[in-house]
């Protein structure tokens, strides 16, 4: 028979067991379950006092300890060298002792920057850059070289990542060798400290954004604003970091149109972003890889080209009209010119000025002027509209009508002549339904594609004012337009070579003093060039 279980409290010195599998244990009685959990809540106290005073450091205190690895934190160590901004583009020497002195007192030469981690991407290089040297920020960009010990400049190469901190480390040999700093596209104009705080003032007070209100207060007055000042304003809307993937634009240069016309077409291409073109040739070997201004200048410069000799316009070759092109208007090809010619105007400063009187007119929505029959492309057409045009008779006139009606059908024309009087409208209107009533959906497209980055808006606000960019025009050029398209950097005050110097510019003025007396020198004044 088992042991009969009293669970009485009094009875406490009877030992009784329980069965298992494999051995019998014992209960233990009340008194000591007591003094077991006693004695092991005063080791579990004991435990966790000491694991309150002696913590390791790698444990968390809220979870407890630790027990995988913890990943070592990577130390952000800042890292300073010496940088000298140059003020001449494409310099391929140091310079001289007296020059680098006359660097070193209006902003630029020799500086000692420091950069908050070694770790800084080529956007954080640039702004710390742009920070020491303001005025480099206006010069269209920068490259960065290196000297030898015949004071020629080698340009640093620009890998894909651009211009990192672990790049230029890895590539600076001398701790003291300076990296010198070369501006891409625009002269660096040298001037008294004083001078630069004053431009670089009135270059952050330009600088506004393109929400505020295109006019400006003149002595209590609004007055319009400068061409260039507009122009700033869509400008501030461009994003200064690094470009995207959806923005890197791979381009042959005997098929710059279609690879244009590739790139824009893609769904996530970012018209505020930067651009990063690259001009491959046959062996799939890029120019170049990061774009500080050059490459995407030369694109738009190539595609501008093309696309003015292509088939979505038609005319003479600085008077050009929409051709109506069926596929393209279904495709949408127009919009995407529009947004092309819109991100070539802004991001790079090229201008398509072949556009007609009449085609910028319809983008700008104003009225358009009278249609002339020598507008129309087709020479069929144009050889019915100018026989009814040339009737002498009311007869001779409606005999024409009679042979064009299936073209004044599709114009939408009426074929009703009552009087001689009326012919000349009729071939108006004819005409005006030829060159814009075709192609009116084509100009919408092409007017919608404009909005990209406020264009249109700005066309429509200020149309005589951003119609240079479209049309071009020219005058005569005279002396004060040539001495305006050249700018002269000279050496330092007092040293001979600038007593060279200008005696060489006093025979250049001279010299086009004489020749504008004798000749008139035809120009196109309106220049691709804005920026």
């Amino acid at each position: 028979m088992p042991p009969t279980h009293n669970l009485s409290p009094s009875v406490t010195s009877t030992p009784c067991f329980r069965t298992n599998s494999t051995r019998w244990r014992p209960y233990p009685s009340v008194s000591e379950s007591q003094s077991i959990q006693e004695s092991a809540s005063k080791e579990d106290e004991i435990q966790m006092n000491l694991a309150r005073l002696f913590r390791p450091y790698n444990c968390n205190p809220v979870f407890g300890s630790y027990k995988g690895k913890q990943l070592k934190k990577k130390r952000e160590v800042p890292w300073s060298h010496f940088f000298f901004c140059l003020s001449e583009p494409e310099s391929v020497f140091l310079p001289s002792f007296e020059d680098s002195k006359l660097l070193e007192e209006c902003g630029l030469g020799r500086k000692l920057i420091t950069f908050s981690n070694n770790t800084a991407s080529h956007a954080e290089v640039a702004e710390c850059l742009y920070q020491a040297y303001p005025l480099l920020r206006h010069a269209g960009g920068f490259t960065l070289a290196r000297s030898d010990r015949k004071r020629e400049l080698t340009k640093i190469p620009i890998p894909p990542t651009g211009y990192s901190v672990a790049y230029l480390r890895l590539g600076c040999k001398a701790k003291r060798t300076p990296i010198y700093i070369i501006p891409l596209q625009k002269h660096i104009v040298l001037q008294p400290p004083e001078e630069n705080n004053r431009m670089v003032d009135e270059h952050q007070q330009n600088d506004m954004s393109p929400s505020q209100p295109t006019t400006e207060i003149c002595h209590g007055e609004e007055s319009e604003p400068d061409l260039e000042t507009i122009l700033r304003r869509l400008e501030n809307q461009l994003d200064a970091g690094p470009p995207p993937f959806s923005n890197y634009i791979n381009v042959m240069r005997d098929t710059v149109l279609s690879s244009a016309m590739r790139a824009f077409s893609r769904q996530n291409f970012s018209p505020e972003k930067r651009l990063n073109v690259v001009f491959v040739d046959t062996e799939n070997t890029g120019e170049g890889a990061v774009d500080d201004g050059g490459p995407t200048r030369e694109f738009f410069r190539l595609m501008i080209a093309e696309l003015k000799n292509s088939r979505y316009f038609c005319g003479p070759e600085e008077v050009k009209n929409l051709a109506l092109v069926s596929r393209a208007v279904q495709a949408g090809d127009y919009r995407v010119i529009g947004q092309m010619l819109a991100v070539s105007v802004i991001h790079a400063g090229i201008t398509p000025s072949f556009f007609s009187e009449r085609l910028y007119s319809l983008i700008s929505h104003c009225p358009t002027p009278p249609a002339d029959i020598e507008e129309i492309e087709d020479w069929e057409v144009r050889q019915m509209l100018q026989k009814i045009k040339n009737a002498e008779t009311l007869e001779g006139a409606q005999d024409a009508m009679i042979e064009a009606s299936g073209i004044l059908a599709l114009l939408g024309c009426s074929t009703n002549l009552r009087s001689l009087h009326d012919r000349d409208s009729l071939v108006e209107e004819a005409a005006r339904a030829y060159v814009e009533g075709r192609v009116k959906e084509a100009t919408e497209q092409l007017t919608e594609g404009l909005k990209t980055l406020g264009l249109a808006d700005a066309i429509k606000a200020h149309p005589q004012m951003l119609k240079p960019l479209f049309i071009s025009g020219s005058k005569p050029l005279d002396v004060d337009d040539i001495l305006k398209l050249f700018r002269v950097n000279f050496s330092c005050p007092g040293s001979n070579r600038r007593r060279v110097e200008n005696q060489t510019v006093m025979f250049w003025r001279d010299w086009l003093i004489e020749v504008g007396g004798m000749y008139c020198y035809p120009c196109v004044m309106f220049k691709n060039n804005i920026f």
